[in-house]
């Protein structure tokens, strides 16, 4: 009978809402986080702002997975790659969440340009959605942002999800939801970056993010936040040997519980200097 119970949890809201939301786990916390940071950056910002690979510098790939409140049914995985190029930066995602009986999937490709103080970028996504015994959906979403280098340490920007269309294929009446972004990281040092960010998802309150990461020496790291919607705090512990980076992290919901995640991290040789 469980699996009845999350077919009704995730069915309704799309019975019943106009506008709705492509799952923003609790890892939005930390794959996003590194966006507005030069140091501090990997393969998952361009998620937190398309913008950031404008200033990519090197190859970058990962892979991020988390049990959200430890249900087997409500897992998340996504998986990023940054390249730089000419002038800017290019970036491949793939997202997806659920069980056999309910999932969303999520194919994304982004760029980013370096105008000077500005970078800008874009990212195209195909969304499918399927339940069990209801059928299969997609949609096509876009993604835009923009970044301003405030100074050497500080920057911040605004990230733009699907801000029109997102209507699904076969149920014209349904779309995915707008969310809109604003953020500021500041490197207060070589060794700390904090960053705080504004989101705005339709049909929800307003939720800010803040996130504070720490490097110890250069193979280790910490990462703690709070996400002021729910009262969510989430902690991360990151270890780097040599090109690879290893993440445990955890997230704590007051009623649900918690949500550990895990991720794994590639980076390349440094090509611009």
């Amino acid at each position: 009978m469980k699996w009845c119970f999350y077919c009704l949890l995730f069915f309704f809201p799309y019975s019943l809402l106009s506008a709705q939301s492509v799952h923003y786990p609790p890892s939005a916390m930390f794959t996003g986080s590194g966006a507005y940071s030069q140091a501090f950056s990997d393969a998952f910002s361009f998620l937190g702002n398309q913008a950031s690979l404008g200033n990519i510098s090197q190859t970058v790939a990962g892979i991020y997975g988390e049990r959200k409140y430890m249900l087997e049914e409500l897992n998340f995985t996504t998986a990023a790659v940054g390249i730089p190029v000419t002038g800017g930066g290019v970036g491949l995602a793939v997202k997806y969440f659920g069980w056999s009986q309910y999932n969303e999937s999520q194919i994304g490709a982004a760029y980013g340009k370096n105008l000077g103080k500005v970078s800008i970028g874009v990212q195209f996504n195909y969304t499918m959605l399927r339940i069990a015994g209801y059928g299969s959906d997609a949609a096509f979403t876009t993604e835009a942002g923009t970044i301003w280098q405030i100074s050497d340490r500080v920057q911040a920007g605004i990230q733009v999800i699907n801000p029109v269309g997102g209507k699904f294929r076969n149920n014209k009446e349904e779309k995915i939801a707008s969310v809109y972004k604003t953020a500021i990281g500041w490197e207060t040092s070589s060794v700390l970056y904090i960053s705080a960010e504004i989101v705005k998802e339709e049909n929800r309150p307003a939720n800010i993010l803040v996130n504070a990461q720490y490097r110890f020496a250069d193979c280790f790291f910490a990462r703690a936040g709070i996400a002021t919607a729910i009262n969510a705090p989430f902690l991360s512990a990151g270890w780097k040997w040599k090109n690879l980076r290893t993440d445990i992290m955890g997230n704590y919901h007051p009623r649900l519980g918690i949500t550990p995640g895990l991720s794994i991290s590639f980076f390349g040789k440094n090509i611009k200097g």
